[in-house]
């Protein structure tokens, strides 16, 4: 895997939003938690940022401007965010 996107958040406050954001979370050590899926491709991470989008969508965890500034920064910066958390994707 050449590829990951993940997410960090700093305190438990912030579990429901990782959980959210990435479909899970893990406890990291240090106080911190997070989630990361990893990915062959670049091109495969961005689309599935993407559908995990579309997901949160549908499911109306965010407004319309959300969605659709999470679809800019998706494929201008490669990172979009739920609520306290933000994901990014990474060249391991």
């Amino acid at each position: 895997m050449n590829y990951q996107v993940i997410s960090i958040v700093p305190t438990v406050y912030q579990l429901n939003s990782v959980s959210r954001l990435m479909g899970g979370y893990e406890m990291w050590g240090g106080g911190r938690y997070g989630f990361s899926r990893s990915f062959d491709t670049e091109d495969e991470a961005i689309q599935w940022m993407l559908e995990r989008n579309d997901f949160l969508w549908e499911l109306d965890y965010l407004t319309l401007e959300e969605y659709k500034e999470n679809i800019e920064s998706i494929n201008t910066q490669q990172t979009m965010t739920y609520d306290a958390a933000y994901a990014k994707c990474e060249r391991l």
